[in-house]
């Protein structure tokens, strides 16, 4: 072989064995991590609207007001009539019928036939509004209407299974003058709030 021919071939045989150069090495790459947290609260409440009902009232200038109470303490009676009793309960949809409201505690970690403390606040003489959507087939009533509503809940409730249901009941009292303008649908101005406390810390 030609000495020519010797230099060109270990040249090839040095460019095989030797290591690329550092600029074509794979380089690194950059990732960003996200991080969540939350927080809960330890035990939840929800609770449905009370509903006291429709009732059947004549056009009056005297006899008294007319109270009228779904009572939290024996809610097989259904609602109660006192004072006026001149007025009948209207049943023409299944949603003028009176309803308790429930309360439902869940997550408690308290032990089962322990007690929850309720309470409540700002649940004595509610006004009323007028609310054309409270009641099927039913307008709206008139605004400052002197209809006052009060809230109640039981003071204590069993949790089993971290849980505890509970009734809202409550009562309103309808003014003695009622006139044909006074007729329609009502809600309260405010709510009352319920607090439950299950003792655990």
């Amino acid at each position: 072989m030609k000495p020519s021919c010797r230099i060109l071939m270990f040249g090839l045989l040095v460019g095989l064995c030797c290591p690329a150069p550092l600029g074509w090495a794979e380089s690194g790459t950059d990732r960003d991590v996200n991080a969540t947290v939350g927080i809960h609260p330890m035990i939840e409440l929800t609770c449905t609207s009370v509903n006291l009902g429709v009732w059947r009232v004549p056009p009056r200038e005297t006899g008294g007001q007319t109270r009228i109470m779904l009572d939290i303490d024996y809610p097989e009676l259904g609602p109660k009539i006192s004072l006026n009793t001149q007025v009948a309960q209207a049943s023409a949809h299944a949603d003028w019928e009176p309803q308790f409201g429930t309360c439902t505690l869940t997550q408690s970690r308290a032990l089962d036939e322990s007690s929850a403390v309720v309470t409540i606040s700002g649940n004595r003489l509610l006004a009323v509004t007028p609310d054309g959507e409270a009641y099927t087939g039913i307008e709206p009533g008139r605004s400052g209407y002197g209809i006052r509503v009060d809230v109640y809940a039981p003071t204590l409730v069993k949790i089993q299974n971290g849980t505890a249901t509970f009734k809202v009941g409550g009562g309103m009292t309808i003014p003695q003058r009622v006139r044909e303008t006074d007729y329609g649908g009502y809600r309260t101005v405010s709510q009352a709030v319920i607090s439950v406390d299950d003792r655990m810390r």
